[in-house]
């Protein structure tokens, strides 16, 4: 019997000094064959050795993913026989290298050769399809390794997208009273090339005594796009004037910003944060100018929404909804310092436009102008301005200083001057001052997110102001006082963890407002129990002529995995309540509760409340469900959806609900069905397509294949990838799959000799080495598909194919190859 070499191939190594660069010679003595004259070790001569041709690959740059998909030429040097990739201008481009040296670089057939400059390196890793490059940093104009430069920017492609969020209640109450509500909001949007076109929409309709009512508005219709020359973001249409220095508002017109999104994260700002208390199953709606941003149910007890737009400044309305009826409103400041800028970089904001009131956009008011500026003028210092003018009507400017202390936070201070003349009227002039403050504490770990204080005298009107009192003179209220915070405190000593938010607004005329969420945490252990949560949250708030005050005291016991068991006690304004209830979160991706409580008097008359939630996520959405009574009172129910549908040229898809101007990767896997990506989280439906979240605009996002589940002849050729999208982008990417089975075959060549010992074996269609041939022309194949077609190159630098025949599935064949030329 004959004996078959596979032999470990490093183990014949034998250094050469007197070869080629990079070259390697083989001890062939040692291979235990007949045949020692047909050997063919020459793509092993050399290491990461590729044969000359095009190739689909991943770049990396400095261990840094670049770009994915790259069609790259690797050609033969002319110099030394080495096989080099000859790149793109466009690819060059994204690796970011000083004008200097990429003039050092020699040009082939328009392609750069950067193997050629002494200190640029290059290698293969074929079994990834990854093409590693590695340049010193004195060679690069970036530095940052949290920063994404614009020219590795990917602006997706085109497509259409719908995110949606659908919620329906019903409640009965006592003698028969009942009501319906169907709602729904969310954005319609088409991506072209670097444009984005947007449109928010909301529906209600209300079934009350007999009576149905219902409204479907466009609340905001708009087109941005990124300017990456100039780090800013422009937005045309329905938009609002997200300023850092004047109060908002929305307006038809055009507006050119810096996006701060588009610097290193430690340059960023904060995001606006919006807490409070449920006393029911609730449902929170946040919205400005009544334009919904954002509404979800939420369970009894202390709520935290971290996940706004950071987009969003101002001043935001928060409605709490509970499922008895009843509703508290109050307001959240989400005002930020405004930008510090580094030492000579300006930073900018332009609007133009006419401002609008009501869902419906009606316009108001006179065209206006509005800009403003932040400079680095020192290393910590930044000088910033700004202007608002609306023609002889109404004047502002504001003048201010910005300092990063460093170990003593942030803070800033300005003054704006305001001229307003009403019809009829002589103009009047005012002044508002303000200061802000932002620090983090690294060694207590606690954060003061924002602090701010504004004082406005009488005779200071903003343009909100302005344009509220010329559409409705009989309200004349104006902002006096304004005081934010917003921080966070661990006490370790304690194991505590603490909260507060807090925000009051006084007026000159009118009443004052105020909202107030102060809250702590403490994890213990207790007896034989481990891991006891306990909670306490004070939340108070005034608006208008209401005012809501609630105290929330609340503990958590685990029972087993994803489950635990937990108290809830309320004392507020109406009353006390106590409820009971029991969690399980065991399940992947759902989870259930069920509880009962109620006030002292409903518990010692038998009226208590019973409800039961129910959470399921899906690779197409989230749904949710929600159902309680309470005896001889009422009874409701809920229901919700949130969703989005992704249509583009490479296909459509559901997926979990993504925001309008949220990145988003579509994923195509060859036609290839229930493909997971993220742990399993994402799924590919039956046309073999999924769409998962990009992550945060202009940064590098990473996403995985989830290869433990892969049906057994299918294998990712690649298992991560990486992109980094622009705002609102769908990002495309193809999942190259090895479909295929595994044989052992014997090749032969037409004279009936065997290919030389160690040729590979490469798919035609897609470039796999399918296999490398052993002692006479014995070779293990692996992802081979029935009548395909591979090639073999010879010692001599001739090719022959070999074509795969139709072999019986789920067998271990043996195949008889011949190779013909």
């Amino acid at each position: 019997m004959k004996r078959y070499s596979f032999v470990i191939l490093p183990a014949l190594l034998n250094l050469n000094a007197s070869g080629p660069a990079h070259a390697i010679e083989f001890a062939t003595g040692i291979l235990n064959m007949d045949d020692k004259d047909n050997i063919n070790l020459r793509k092993f001569e050399q290491a990461g050795y590729i044969s000359p041709g095009n190739y689909r690959m991943a770049v990396l740059l400095n261990k840094q993913f670049i770009k994915d998909e790259v069609d790259i030429l690797f050609i033969t040097s002319q110099h030394d026989n080495r096989v080099q990739p000859c790149l793109s201008r466009e690819l060059v481009d994204m690796l970011g290298i000083k004008e200097e040296v990429l003039k050092t670089i020699p040009v082939y057939h328009g392609c750069l050769l950067i193997d050629d400059v002494d200190t640029i390196s290059t290698a293969t890793r074929m079994a990834r399809s990854e093409l590693m490059i590695t340049i010193p940093q004195a060679l690069l104009r970036y530095h940052d390794p949290d920063w994404v430069p614009p020219a590795r920017w990917d602006e997706g492609i085109a497509g259409l997208l719908l995110d949606y969020d659908i919620a329906a209640s019903n409640a009965h109450y006592r003698h028969g009273a009942s009501n319906r509500d169907i709602s729904s909001y969310g954005t319609a949007g088409v991506n072209v090339g670097a444009w984005r076109v947007r449109g928010n929409y909301q529906y209600a309709q209300n079934r009350s005594a007999g009576t149905t009512t219902q409204r479907f508005d466009w609340t905001q219709r708009y087109a941005f796009r990124a300017i990456p020359e100039l780090g800013a973001k422009l937005q045309a249409g329905q938009i609002y004037l997200n300023s850092s220095i004047f109060d908002a508002f929305r307006f038809n017109g055009l507006s050119l910003s810096s996006d701060e999104r588009m610097l290193a994260p430690s340059l960023r700002g904060y995001a606006p944060q919006v807490s409070g208390i449920a006393r029911t199953n609730a449902r929170v709606r946040i919205t400005q100018n009544g334009r919904t941003l954002y509404e979800t149910s939420v369970p009894p007890g202390p709520f935290v929404i971290s996940d706004l737009n950071q987009a969003v400044q101002g001043l935001l309305d928060v409605s709490v909804e509970e499922e008895d009826g009843s509703t508290h409103t109050f307001q959240v400041s989400t005002a930020s310092i405004p930008f510090l800028t580094r030492q000579g970089f300006t930073r900018f904001k332009l609007f133009a436009g006419k401002p609008t009131y009501g869902m419906s956009n009606h316009t108001r008011g006179p065209e206006f102008f509005s800009g403003e500026v932040s400079r680095g003028v020192f290393n910590n210092t930044s000088l910033y301005g700004g202007l608002i003018t609306a023609g002889q009507q109404y004047q502002a400017a504001t003048l201010g200083l910005g300092q990063d202390m460093h170990t003593f936070g942030a803070l800033s201070a300005d003054v704006t001057r305001s001229r307003a003349r009403r019809e009829n009227e002589s103009a009047s002039s005012g002044h508002s001052y303000r200061f802000n403050y932002a620090k983090q504490f690294a060694a207590t770990g606690s954060q003061l997110s924002f602090a701010g204080y504004r004082f406005s005298d009488r005779q200071y009107i903003s343009l909100n102001d302005y344009l509220d009192n010329s559409r409705r003179p009989e309200r004349s209220w104006r902002e006096r006082e304004t005081w934010t915070l917003m921080g966070n405190q661990p006490i370790p000593v304690l194991d505590v963890y603490t909260y507060l938010s807090y925000t009051h607004r006084s007026y000159w005329y009118g009443q004052h407002s105020s909202s107030m969420t102060l809250s702590a945490n403490r994890n213990f252990s207790l007896l034989d129990w481990r891991n006891i949560t306990g909670s306490l949250s004070i939340s108070r708030s005034r608006y208008q002529n209401s005012s809501d005050n609630q105290v929330y005291l609340g503990i958590s016991i685990p029972v087993g995995p994803g489950q635990q068991v937990s108290y809830d006690g309320q004392y507020g304004s109406d009353g006390h309540s106590h409820t009971a209830s029991y969690f399980n979160a065991a399940g992947r991706d759902r989870n259930w509760r069920i509880s009962a409580g109620g006030s002292e008097s409903d518990l010692s008359s038998g009226n208590a409340l019973v409800r039961g939630n129910y959470r399921q996520r899906t690779q197409w959405g989230t749904f949710s469900a929600s159902a309680s009574q309470k005896n001889n009172s009422y009874r409701a129910a809920n229901i919700d959806w949130t969703g989005s549908l992704t249509i583009t040229r490479q296909g459509a898809a559901l997926s979990e609900n993504l925001n309008g101007e949220t990145p988003r990767i579509m994923i195509s896997a060859d036609g290839e069905k229930d493909v997971g990506f993220n742990n399993g989280g994402t799924r590919t439906n039956r046309f073999g397509i999924a769409v998962i979240p990009g992550g945060s605009s202009y940064e590098n996002s990473a996403w995985s294949v989830d290869v433990r589940h892969l049906p057994e002849d299918v294998e990712a050729r690649r298992s991560v990838f990486q992109s980094t999208l622009t705002e609102g982008a769908i990002g495309y990417q193809h999942l190259a799959l090895n479909k295929g089975h595994q044989a052992m075959a014997a090749i032969t060549l037409p004279d009936g000799s065997a290919p030389g010992f160690g040729s590979a074996v490469v798919d035609n269609e897609t470039g796999k080495e399918l296999g490398i041939v052993g002692n006479d022309g014995q070779v293990y194949l692996t992802g081979i598909r029935a009548n395909a077609t591979a090639h073999i190159e010879l010692e001599n630098g001739a090719t022959c194919t070999v074509r795969i025949p139709d072999f019986a599935q789920g067998a271990f064949p043996t195949l008889l190859l011949p190779c013909e030329k």
